[in-house]
């Protein structure tokens, strides 16, 4: 008895003083480390998903939502790793669920899990939001072994910093280390703050050469209005995840007032109601947008007719 509560009281003082390995097993409903009077509850409500008994946390880097519970039906976009999801409903071996961008739709229930402990009920001090391509979670603060890869737009709950470095909750109970660039950290209570045309130009930058995937929104694959909707997410913005839904978005102005940051919309005739895609304009005379036709991420002329079409209008968004 006497060394079982020495064992206790050691996992204890282990647990508050910050010792110990990342990537490791968390337990409790707090964190377990740092000044504690600075620590808060994750919010009930994480990226316009109700936190509920019907609330899932999505465990893959990326993941397919399909139409149908088959893989040959329509992807009608992604979900990424630690994402808050509503469940809706199941069927064998597939999840219904509602995604923050709006979406409905299946995913294989092995990459949904209904532990949200990474997401709420534990007590944490800031949020990070992967602004790189593609970032890895370490083991330790100072490197270690990778524990998961994941892409811009992923949200993690932090609860203890060693320099530059911070420890996050993950799925599955565990937690792990981000350092080094392509990160933001912000308050728990904070919105993302809004950068500059400018800004949200250089994040779409970041994905060049991203392979094109239809209702694609991340490092494994993108159309351009996932790399619009995930770009505005890092940059301040919530922007829609649809063609049309970004053509009724923001203030309608002529190409030849057009800066950095803005939207432009391409056609393969002079049709304003046959929009055949979107760009993100990166100033002197090229946007980038996600090529169907030529199958990845690229620049092109503003003055040129381009592989999906030719500019035709564009939008504001950043005033």
């Amino acid at each position: 008895m006497f060394r079982k509560i020495i064992g206790l009281l050691a996992i204890f003082i282990l647990a508050f003083t910050g010792c110990g390995t990342a990537s490791r097993e968390v337990s409790g409903n707090k964190a377990a480390q740092g000044d504690q009077s600075a620590a808060k509850l994750v919010p009930e409500e994480v990226n316009g998903i109700a936190v509920n008994e019907s609330t899932a946390v999505v465990t893959d880097m990326v993941v397919d939502v399909f139409s149908e519970p088959n893989v040959r039906s329509q992807r009608i976009t992604q979900v990424i790793y630690n994402q808050a999801v509503s469940v809706l409903d199941e069927a064998g071996s597939w999840i219904r669920i509602s995604a923050a961008d709006g979406s409905i739709g299946w995913v294989r229930s092995k990459f949904i899990d209904r532990n949200i402990s990474s997401i709420n009920g534990r007590s944490c001090t800031h949020r990070i939001i992967i602004t790189g391509k593609e970032k890895s979670i370490f083991s330790d603060p100072l490197g270690g072994i990778t524990v998961k890869d994941v892409v811009m737009g992923t949200v993690f709950y932090a609860f203890n910093n060693s320099d530059t470095a911070y420890e996050v909750y993950l799925p599955g109970n565990v937690t792990g280390w981000l350092r080094g660039s392509g990160i933001i950290h912000i308050g728990l209570d904070a919105g993302v703050p809004m950068t500059s045309g400018e800004d949200f130009a250089a994040s779409a930058l970041k994905l060049k050469g991203t392979s094109y995937l239809s209702n694609g929104l991340s490092a494994m694959g993108i159309d351009s209005p996932g790399m619009i909707y995930i770009c505005s997410k890092i940059n301040g913005l919530d922007m829609p995840r649809d063609l049309k839904g970004l053509m009724n978005y923001g203030e309608e102005i002529s190409l030849d007032s057009i800066a950095a940051g803005d939207i432009v919309f391409l056609c393969e005739s002079e049709d304003m109601n046959n929009i055949s895609g979107a760009g993100i304009y990166m100033g002197n005379g090229q946007y980038i947008h996600a090529s169907r036709a030529l199958g990845y991420v690229r620049l092109e002329g503003l003055n040129e007719s381009g592989s999906d079409g030719k500019p035709l209008f564009a939008r504001r968004i950043f005033r």
